[in-house]
């Protein structure tokens, strides 16, 4: 599956390709999982050496950094 989660949507008022999601959206759908953190990290722990994963965070922000997995 490809995906490509956004935290900011300027700029991308033209584009509706299925892959853009907002985090938003990411967070209310793990929501709905109703599991445990360790999900994420099964998931991780079951990627494959070929497959890419990239967090990505913008030097701009006001306030610090975080992500959660």
């Amino acid at each position: 599956m490809k995906l490509v989660v956004y935290d900011d949507p300027r700029g991308l008022r033209n584009y509706e390709d299925p892959i853009l999601r907002s985090f938003e959206a990411v967070q209310r759908r793990a929501a709905s999982w109703g599991r445990p953190p360790r999900l994420c990290r099964g998931h991780v722990a079951a990627g494959k050496r070929d497959e890419l994963c990239l967090f990505s965070y913008t030097s701009g922000t006001t306030s610090r950094p975080r992500a959660s997995c």
